[in-house]
């Protein structure tokens, strides 16, 4: 018998998490996103290593747990998840909008984007950086705060709040 492992996910395209233990309820299998009508995956498709979810410990029940998100990489590749693609896209579209920065300070902020989505030491660096340029733009950099807070990883967001 098993100590402890990870459940399978089921997750669309956008990064919804439709079930993070789709091999326990089968009945959540669904080809596509209730809420955007993407199609949803639970294996990577990069490597079809499958997409880790609820971590479960024998004996130990969890009430009222929250499910858990969709990760960024995949655990076995570490290749970018789509929807992680498709964040890290949109982020830098919106980083290349903010008219008050130079280029060159948008180039700077496209790079601490990349490794925001890390859990790296260069972190706190990029964190910084992020926010220098955070209050340059002032409201106009609220939107990419808010969608950079919700995609990092909970210890990065606390250095990314203002």
């Amino acid at each position: 018998m098993r100590d402890a492992w990870y459940h399978t996910s089921l997750i669309c395209l956008n990064g919804h998490v439709l079930t993070d233990r789709i091999d326990d309820s089968p009945e959540k299998e669904s080809p596509y996103c209730p809420r955007c009508s993407e199609p949803t995956i639970s294996t990577c498709p990069n490597c079809s290593s499958p997409i880790r979810g609820y971590y479960e410990v024998a004996g130990i029940s969890h009430i009222g747990r929250t499910i858990t998100p969709a990760p960024n990489y995949c655990f076995q590749c570490g290749k970018a998840f789509t929807w992680t693609e498709k964040y890290l896209k949109v982020a830098k579209e919106m980083a290349a909008e903010l008219e008050d920065l130079t280029e060159e300070e948008q180039e700077l902020l496209q790079q601490s984007i990349d490794v925001l989505m890390t859990d790296s030491p260069e972190v706190q660096l990029a964190a910084t950086r992020f926010n220098r340029m955070m209050k340059k733009v002032k409201q106009a950099g609220q939107p990419l705060r808010e969608l950079m807070i919700e995609l990092v990883a909970e210890t990065t967001k606390r250095m990314l709040s203002p």
